[in-house]
């Protein structure tokens, strides 16, 4: 898998953003949230953890 795409919503309550995404293979997803475009912008890091060692995505788009 190269790419992924993340589908940002407002939270209602918190007014965060929150950016989520479901894995095809049925293997969970990645969600994360953040106050702004910014913060989500550090989505490498939950990313990073779902993901095996050495599986490189070459983008990643919110």
């Amino acid at each position: 898998m190269e790419e992924i795409t993340f589908q940002v919503q407002r939270d209602e309550d918190s007014g965060w953003l929150v950016a989520s995404w479901d894995d095809l293979t049925g293997s969970g997803g990645i969600t994360t949230q953040g106050e702004d475009l910014r913060d989500l912008q550090q989505i490498t890091d939950a990313v990073a953890v779902h993901f095996d060692e050495g599986t490189a995505l070459r983008i990643m788009l919110l």
